[in-house]
């Protein structure tokens, strides 16, 4: 038997081994890392916090959205528009991306694309990258209704079939700082045309030099509009190219000041919708207003017809009652699918009617003041009330919002509050409700109250969701 090596020179051997083991291991690791030709894993995918505490892995090339929006195909495998948004970002706003393409879904850079609040109120503007690309980090939450919009392209001719209309994402959802980011996809397609006709409704003659305007009931775009003018032959023929093509409503005016209305409606890229106005004399709607309670004639009711859209008032369609409670108004347009009167008075409720035959007379009856009361939550299990909120409550046009007319008040220390509405019917009342902390809420007063009911006095409850941040 071999005599063993002295029990102090063992260690030094295994420590030879293990260093050569550890050798031979990092220069297979070496050959195995140049020669593989499999992938390599990245680093562990990102986290997003969301408002409730909760972690939610976002896997590669999957970008995220909000609870309303919908997936959207061919979408890059690098969302660079979402990083570029979070790199700019300051602590956790608002993320809005997206991109722009043409109807081909090809990539649009360029392109400048503006943020609008709920109200259309402007917010802000960025323009496309090289890949199409957009991004919004707003630091402030945005209410239900608010929109992003590419913006006409000024070399568009509305004369020319080819030019394009401007994209709009109208958002039916709230979004908050820290929420989900928010995708959106603009497709700026060919522009719609509209083409038709002004005839005199007697004669059936052509009306040369009529005016055609073009508006839109869409956010954003409210104050904007295109037009033309009539051909010898009375047509028409336009491409809509400085606002979008949803909510389009055409008014034809003559030379006497005589006018004829049509829309709302929505056009499809590319789509062409022929038109057909008979302008006839000018319209004059006549009626009577009493107290609904003694049957009295009211004199002294201020009686309004309310413009189908802001841009078509002229402001002279209004009167007041005389002492026998009668009323006049001239120049009513013709063809229009909705014609409401509003009047107003000192010691009675506003009140909303529907003209259905404007040839007819209009019997108005106004009663008392109508109160409403209730109070102001914040979502969530405890629902706290919510202090010191603002709520309007604004007139309600047949299309749009018309602010001239409102009525406010204030939740107390508990988030309660009552008014009587003076200015406006509670059928054609849109809430707003505003306070410190919490995003601006917006609805039909009828979307809570049973406001059909003729009732006196109405208890609702509104929740407000707070901002996040």
């Amino acid at each position: 038997m071999a005599p063993s090596a002295p029990r102090s020179s063992r260690p030094w051997v295994a420590l030879g081994v293990a260093v050569v083991a550890l050798v031979a291991a990092l220069l297979v690791l070496r050959m195995f890392d140049e020669d593989a030709d499999g992938p390599v894993d990245g680093p562990d995918a990102p986290t997003l916090e969301q408002p409730d505490g909760k972690s939610m892995k976002l896997e590669p090339n999957t970008p995220t959205r909000d609870r309303s929006a919908t997936p959207i195909p061919g979408v890059a495998e690098r969302d660079t528009a979402l990083e570029k948004a979070r790199e700019e970002a300051v602590e956790e706003p608002v993320l809005v991306y997206g991109k722009v393409v043409d109807g081909a879904g090809k990539a649009l850079p360029d392109i400048d694309v503006t943020l609008y609040d709920d109200l259309g109120d402007y917010l802000d503007t960025t323009t496309s990258d090289d890949d199409g690309e957009f991004s919004f980090a707003w630091d402030e939450p945005l209410g239900a209704g608010w929109s992003v919009a590419t913006d006409p392209d000024p070399m568009a001719d509305p004369d020319q079939a080819s030019s394009t209309v401007p994209a709009i994402h109208v958002h039916d959802a709230a979004v908050v700082p820290g929420d989900v980011p928010v995708r959106v996809e603009l497709v700026v397609a060919r522009a719609p045309r509209i083409e038709g006709i002004a005839l005199d409704a007697l004669s059936g003659e052509p009306i040369e030099m009529a005016d055609v305007e073009v508006v839109v009931t869409a956010a954003g775009f409210v104050d904007e509009y295109q037009d033309g003018f009539t051909d010898e032959d009375g047509t028409f023929s336009m491409s809509i190219v400085d606002i979008p093509a949803q909510g389009l409503l055409v008014r034809v005016t003559d030379d006497e000041g005589r006018t004829s209305v049509q829309g709302p409606f929505d056009l499809r890229p590319g789509e062409s919708k022929y038109l057909e106005f008979r302008i006839g004399d000018s319209l004059e709607l006549t009626g009577t207003v009493h107290d609904a309670s003694s049957g009295l004639p009211l004199e002294g009711v201020e009686v309004y017809l309310l413009p189908v859209h802001p841009t078509f008032d002229d402001g002279d369609a209004w009167d007041v009652t005389a002492d026998d409670g009668s009323f006049s108004l001239e120049d009513v347009p013709s063809g229009a699918d909705r014609l409401w009167l509003f009047t107003y008075a000192e010691e009675n409720g506003p009140a909303l009617v529907p003209v259905t035959d404007p040839r007819r007379p209009v019997d108005v009856r106004l009663g008392g003041y109508v109160t409403v009361k209730g109070v102001v939550t914040s979502t969530g299990e405890e629902g706290e009330p919510v202090p010191d909120a603002e709520l309007r409550f604004v007139l309600r046009g047949p299309y749009t919002v018309l602010e001239d007319w409102e009525d406010t008040a204030y939740s107390d220390d508990d988030g309660e509050f009552e008014l009587e509405l003076e200015s406006v019917p509670p059928e054609a009342a849109e809430v707003f409700v505003e306070a410190p902390g919490y995003v601006r809420a917006r609805m039909h007063l009828s979307d809570i109250a049973p406001t059909g009911k003729g009732w006196r006095e109405y208890t609702v409850a509104i929740t407000l969701e707070p901002s996040g941040g």
